[in-house]
């Protein structure tokens, strides 16, 4: 392979290899770019240049370096050769470039990507004083005549010019319908690298619109940090994992919530993202810090290694390697570590910012109080600092109240006394007196609300609503009737705005689009499917078929990955009947193993009555 024939070019493939790891694992447009930008980076370019244009019928992508470019021969011998170790050849094999930069590509399948996207491209590609530019069509490519070998047409051949070197791919025939997003693109491509290079940076543009230039400070314009913790053996010297394997990077977290696009810990080895952000193994439901946590560490180790640690598409690591457990490991320790630091600051930074808003230090006010009152004061504060849900601004206020209440010795008595009344059951009853009727008008006023929704649900099915819109907006407002725990999330939600939601950046192609009626939240990391039907309706193998259709796509396309805090579904039909053949009985036993379930209204009814019987009883009590 690379030696060639009258001066022409040729490739040498297998379909599967094209089909594979070219058109099917590349189908959005950032991990394609994000192949060509290594490629230049590897060719010790300075700058990529990224033009976008989607104003006439077809839309067309640019993309051009300054790298030293390949010759006639290189073209053949290299860039031609599918799955070619690019870092062999290099010093020590471990892949070095002329001009000390570590290579990035490894396995030479990223020339592919870009027949994820598009059918044709044109290389231009100059060195050392001579030009050639030479096209491949993928449909001729793919052509089953060709048996294996394909020749791309010759444009230029080692025509002498006195450009300087570099490289211009241009793509054309574009599969994508949408017109380009360009801060979409720009914040991904953004993620997707941290070289260490200084000297590097990426004009990105659409149209004729003004160029953005992407930097490895870019990722951090999408955060306003806080707080933050360095890593290197400045700053971690007694970490003997860190400094063995030459870990770098910070975590940083921010004033308020980061969406799910961003949470979590992004690793990257030789500037090249390896693993998106996630949390490593540690629940991030357990503690409020991390919505607020993210963070790059460089682990050039990884791909240091003659062992290859990387998925082929780049996108993860191979963590069931047992060479990554201790990196796992130690990664659960910082985020942990980071987490209990992560609220005593912002306990700290919020006394801090109190004492600006209010003119006064709230120590210095505990200290005028008389003794008694101290400790009542300070257990407050302590209280109103803690909680984050609660502003500067409004914990100003939150004090304010407070040092009006403590004039007061009525409040004060209240206070203590219930703080001092210990297992003095008469005491905590006398104080609870003035309460008592306060308790009974809201637990009537509760009792009311769901007593009717039950009596609606009980017309509704007696009547055989309709599913749409009556049923659907019942259960949207009363999400307890199916479970107490349950919180609507998504009502009449199409698979392309889900995944448009999750992956703002990528532009999926979808076969067959379908709308959800409900996702919906409980306890735990457990999302819910809701499938309704009206009541009259039978459940047949169709319907079942339908469901498990919905939770396949969830299961696949929402459950499990970076963006998503949720590892398991769950799906619900519900409709009044079944039909009762035993092949029916069959499957639906079957798809119980998997967590899609069938509910009948019946059933649910006489479940919500009896759960709810408390409240009905009260209700009487209270008419």
């Amino acid at each position: 392979m690379g030696k060639y024939i009258n001066d022409e070019l040729i490739l040498k493939f297998d379909l599967n290899t094209i089909e594979h790891l070219g058109v099917k694992m590349y189908k959005t447009l950032p991990p394609v770019l994000a192949e060509l930008i290594s490629n230049a980076y590897d060719a010790d370019a300075t700058w990529v240049d990224i033009k976008l244009y989607d104003e006439g019928s077809e839309k067309q992508i640019i993309i051009t370096d300054n790298g030293y470019g390949m010759s006639f021969d290189e073209i053949n011998d290299s860039f031609l050769v599918i799955g070619k170790n690019r870092r062999k050849g290099t010093e020590n094999d471990m892949g070095i470039t002329p001009q000390g930069r570590k290579v990035t590509g490894r396995k030479g399948l990223g020339k592919l990507a870009t027949f994820g996207i598009t059918s044709k491209i044109e290389i231009q590609t100059i060195k050392e004083g001579f030009l050639n530019i030479f096209s491949m069509d993928l449909e001729d490519i793919l052509n089953e005549n060709n048996n294996g070998i394909y020749k791309p047409t010759i444009i230029k051949r080692n025509e002498p010019t006195e450009k300087s070197s570099g490289t211009q791919i241009i793509l054309s025939r574009i599969k994508r319908e949408s017109p380009f997003n360009i801060e979409n693109i720009e914040e991904a491509i953004a993620k997707r690298f941290d070289f260490q290079a200084e000297d590097f940076y990426i004009n990105l543009s659409k149209n004729k619109d003004k160029e953005i230039k992407i930097t490895k400070q870019t990722k951090w314009k999408y955060v306003e940090g806080q707080f933050e913790w360095v890593f290197d053996t400045l700053t971690c010297p007694d970490d003997d994992f860190l400094k063995s394997n030459n870990i770098t990077g910070k975590i940083v977290t921010t004033q308020r919530p980061l969406p799910e696009s961003q949470r979590g810990l992004f690793l990257y080895a030789r500037g090249k993202l390896v693993n998106s952000n996630e949390f490593y193994g540690v629940k991030a439901t357990s503690s409020l810090a991390y919505n607020y946590m993210t963070g790059i560490l460089q682990v050039d180790f990884i791909d240091d290694s003659l062992i290859d640690y990387i998925t082929t598409n780049r996108d993860g690591l191979i963590w069931e390697r047992e060479e990554l457990k201790h990196l796992k490991e130690w990664i659960q320790t910082q985020l942990q570590n980071i987490e209990k630091q992560w609220s005593a600051k912002r306990t700290k930074l919020k006394e801090e910012e109190i004492e600006k808003t209010t003119g006064y230090k709230p120590s210095d006010w505990i200290e005028t109080l008389p003794k008694r009152k101290q400790k009542l004061a300070q257990s407050w504060l302590s209280s109103i600092y803690k909680d984050n849900s609660i502003g500067t601004e409004k914990a100003g206020e939150l004090i304010n109240h407070l040092q009006l209440c403590l004039k007061f010795d009525t409040f004060e008595d209240l206070v203590t006394e219930l703080d001092n009344s210990g297992l003095d059951e008469v005491k905590v009853l006398e104080l609870f007196k003035e309460w008592q009727m306060v308790e009974a008008q809201e637990l009537y006023n509760l009792s009311k609300g769901r007593i009717k929704a039950i009596e609606k649900l009980e017309q509704f099915i007696k009547e055989d609503a309709k599913e749409v819109p009556i049923m659907h907006n019942f259960i949207k407002q009363f999400p307890w009737i199916l479970d107490p725990k349950m919180t609507i999330y998504k009502d009449e939600c199409k698979y392309s705005d889900l995944l448009k939601e999750k992956f703002p950046e990528d532009d999926i192609e979808i076969e067959k689009d379908r709308r959800l009626d409900f996702l919906c939240t409980g306890f735990g990391d457990t999302l819910y499917i809701v499938e309704l039907k009206r009541p009259s309706c039978k459940i047949s193998d169709k319907e079942l078929t339908q469901l498990r259709e919905y939770h396949t796509f969830i299961e696949n396309n929402y459950i499990g990955t970076s963006e998503s805090s949720y590892t398991q579904v769950a799906s619900y039909i519900i409709a009044g009947a079944t039909v009762s053949t035993p092949s029916f009985k069959k499957y639906a036993e079957g798809m119980k193993s998997q967590r899609m379930y069938i509910e009948l209204y019946p059933a649910i009814l006489s479940r919500v009555k009896n759960y709810h019987e408390e409240f009905i009883e009260k209700y009487k009590e209270f008419k």
